[in-house]
């Protein structure tokens, strides 16, 4: 997460605009007298002499005197201190450096004024009330961009436990999907051993190079490997069905980088080989197609089993939730015209963005 507390830089940054503000104000009292705030045919008048080096370390004494309001402010607010005690020992702690610099300040002027004995008696309160103005701007400032990192804080806090959520229920749904597609291929596998040991020996060795793809357990892969995976799947399938289960593909190559949650299109052919009847007499016929648009669509005519099977709540459920997880966007399913169609989005990638 990206660190939020107030920093030396912040206090600089803030020091910095109230110094610019303060020296144009007081460059205007100095050029226009009173005239430039408040009306009046008296021209300044200048009665004192001082030493080169005053205005110097006016500004520099000034800006300074900021910069340590400003980092003892934050430090203050930014401290393991109970809140109610913040705002009391922030206004203490001001209080005591305004004092302490007005000292040091007035014995610079003293030092730097070449006719000391014509300095004014009040000039110390009027420099006092300066400091103690300044002060209360700095406790303000500070309060406010305290209130303004904390929010961001609790901003950038939200957002990361809502990212790590989406993380957590993710892998939740990817540690279901892998143990399902295994229960399901150890039972096909279970099945063609009992009643044809030839098709299980080329089973297990096509089950070898889907295992190298399932494996990995990605967040995400481009098309093409999926696509390669669905066709290493699908021989699986016919090794059991043989020509009673088809598999028609027609993908539009130029979306082959593009990104796509892994067993997802896998899912959708299990979905319809579980729910659908499968003979030589009536082959299931199912379509992959990615058209014009960046989106692959799995569809199948409906042949609906007279005994429906109970599903386990994955499927289609579940790979909603991936999606919508994963890439923001939702599938489409659609059940019309005796035709069952899902379409998955992809997700372009992000240096074809760039």
């Amino acid at each position: 997460m990206r660190n939020t507390k107030l920093s030396y830089m912040d206090a600089a940054k803030y020091a910095t605009g109230i110094f610019i503000l303060s020296v144009v104000i007081i460059w205007m009292m100095e050029y226009f007298g009173r005239a430039a705030f408040i009306p009046t045919k008296t021209p300044p008048r200048y009665d004192m002499d001082f030493n080169k080096w005053v205005p110097i370390i006016g500004l520099a004494g000034t800006y300074l005197y900021l910069f340590i309001l400003f980092v003892l402010n934050f430090k203050i607010l930014e401290s393991k201190i109970q809140s109610n005690w913040k705002t009391p020992m922030a206004i203490g702690a001001t209080i005591v450096v305004a004092f302490i610099f007005n000292s040091v300040m007035m014995l610079c002027i003293q030092a730097t004024t070449v006719n000391v004995h014509m300095l004014d008696p009040h000039a110390r309160i009027g420099t006092l009330v300066k400091d103690f103005v300044y002060a209360v701007i700095v406790l303000f400032s500070s309060q406010i961009a305290y209130l303004s990192s904390k929010k961001q804080q609790m901003i950038l806090e939200y957002e990361t436990m809502k990212a790590e959520s989406a993380r957590s229920r993710f892998e939740a749904l990817k540690n279901q999907i892998n143990p399902h597609f295994l229960f399901n291929t150890f039972n096909t596998l279970d099945s063609l051993i009992e009643e044809e040991p030839e098709k299980a020996r080329n089973y297990l060795q096509r089950l070898s190079s889907v295992f190298r793809y399932v494996m990995p357990n990605k967040d995400v892969t481009t098309l093409e490997d999926e696509l390669k995976f669905t066709r290493n799947y699908n021989e699986l399938m016919q090794l059991r069905y043989e020509d009673s289960l088809v598999f028609e593909f027609n993908v539009n190559e130029k979306y082959l980088s593009y990104e796509i949650v892994p067993l997802s299109v896998q899912t959708l052919i299990e979905n319809a080989i579980k729910h659908n009847v499968i003979s030589s007499e009536s082959p299931l016929v199912i379509h992959i197609t990615v058209g014009s648009e960046p989106m692959v669509t799995v569809s199948n005519e409906i042949k609906s089993k007279k005994t429906s099977q109970v599903g386990s709540g994955i499927g289609l459920s579940n790979l909603t939730e991936r999606f919508r997880l994963k890439f923001q966007k939702e599938i489409i399913i659609s059940d019309t015209g005796g035709v069952f169609t899902v379409s998955l989005p992809l997700n372009q990638p992000m240096e074809k963005i760039s």
